[in-house]
């Protein structure tokens, strides 16, 4: 009696949560699942394999469904959290037909950096309503790189100031939390975060009497600062900007100045020199005036009498 020989266990069939038919009757549960068990029916879903999930929630979004469906659909695509569905997101915010201030808050949401990087290419890209629902979702994330164009938004052509950005741009904090949240932010050049504390500036209302300088200098001397050499690197360049003159770099003359420049600084540089006693221009002659020389005439003539 002869025995098959084996080389191993047979291989057992797929497991059902990695098959593409478990996955699609996941996310089907979840569009269709009540209050009560809908909780659940994501966290089953955001549990499955990504590779699965993703492309079911990307086909889900893109039918015409209800309103309540469509916020499933993208809330999981945010919390499953790679940078494909972080740019799936970001497209629905521009689609036509789509949900955008649902897609927003799917996006805010969202527990990695990706999303505060379609966040801020969708303020670039969006006006008015939008572009505001938008600004407060990064600002409720305190994303630093967003300062300069919130703030662009909250400044009107009049000179004055939107209330609703207003209100946006304290949800930073106060100006000592939204300066700390520019100094320890993550991918930011000097140039950049002294560009959004001078964009804050700018909005009226905004920092009020809050001594910039000085809050700088502070935390540069504060041996407890995690951010003591970036906040001393800003003071430095926020101090150039703001004096009106200072010695230039550019020359080996220390006696040449050059005007401090802005945010919107040009790209070449007007030197200037400081006045001397000398460089004074003389005094001009007094000029008699016609009534003064007429008067004068009359009393020569009266003296030549």
């Amino acid at each position: 009696m002869s025995s098959a020989r084996s080389d191993g266990p047979a291989p057992g069939p797929l497991r059902d949560d990695k098959s593409v038919s478990h996955v699609r009757a996941l996310v089907a549960d979840l569009l269709d699942a009540s209050s009560v068990t809908m909780a659940r029916a994501r966290r089953r879903v955001v549990a499955a394999p990504a590779e699965l999930t993703v492309p079911e929630l990307i086909a889900a979004i893109g039918r015409p469904i209800g309103w309540v469906a469509y916020q499933r659909a993208a809330t999981a695509l945010a919390l499953i959290g790679d940078e494909g569905t972080m740019s799936v997101l970001a497209g629905e915010v521009a689609r036509p037909g789509a949900f955008p201030m649902l897609a927003i808050r799917a996006l805010e949401r969202a527990p990695n950096e990706a999303a505060s990087v379609a966040l801020l290419s969708c303020l670039r890209a969006c006006r008015g309503r939008r572009a505001r629902r938008v600004a407060r979702a990064l600002a409720t994330r305190h994303v630093a790189q967003a300062m300069v164009p919130i703030c662009g938004l909250a400044r009107r052509r009049d000179g004055g100031t939107d209330p609703q950005t207003l209100e946006i741009l304290k949800l930073y904090g106060r100006p000592a939390k939204a300066l700390t949240c520019v100094l320890t932010a993550a991918h930011m050049s000097v140039d950049e975060r002294v560009d959004a504390v001078q964009a804050m500036e700018s909005v009226p209302g905004l920092l009020g009497r809050f001594g910039v300088q000085r809050h700088l200098d502070r935390e540069a001397a504060n041996p407890r600062a995690p951010h003591r050499d970036t906040a001393a690197k800003v003071a430095h360049v926020y101090r150039n900007r703001t004096t009106l003159l200072r010695p230039s770099e550019r020359s080996d003359d220390d006696r040449l100045l050059r005007p401090a420049s802005g945010a919107d600084r040009t790209p070449t540089d007007r030197l200037v020199r400081p006045s001397d006693a000398g460089d004074a221009p003389a005094p001009a002659s007094h000029q008699p005036g016609l009534l003064s020389r007429i008067w004068e005439a009359v009393k020569d003539a009266i003296e030549g009498d």
